[in-house]
């Protein structure tokens, strides 16, 4: 972090646009959790920050999306609304 007397100064390399974007898919009230049939850099392209982040699992052959929502039915149609679905997905809650 950058400091200096009296005021705070943001790092050069900050992106203020994926910052908010980020902070858009946290704190709802409905956690939410899907798995892809797919790795991260495919699915990535599908999913924007605010449904969650985007973890690797089964040695980086599929991955987890998680979140928070406050319309589960949404996130839902996001998720599973594509068709056909470039990235299958499974456990869509």
């Amino acid at each position: 972090m950058c400091r200096s007397l009296g005021e705070l100064l943001a790092p050069e390399d900050l992106d203020y646009v994926d910052l908010l974007e980020q902070r858009l898919g946290a704190g709802w009230q409905f956690e939410t959790k899907a798995v892809f049939d797919a790795p991260c850099h495919e699915t990535a392209r599908y999913v924007r920050p605010p449904m969650g982040s985007l973890s690797s699992i089964d040695d980086g052959t599929r991955c987890l999306l998680t979140g928070t929502t406050s319309n589960p039915a949404n996130v839902r149609r996001r998720v599973a609304g594509r068709d056909p679905d470039p990235v299958p997905c499974r456990g869509r809650t």
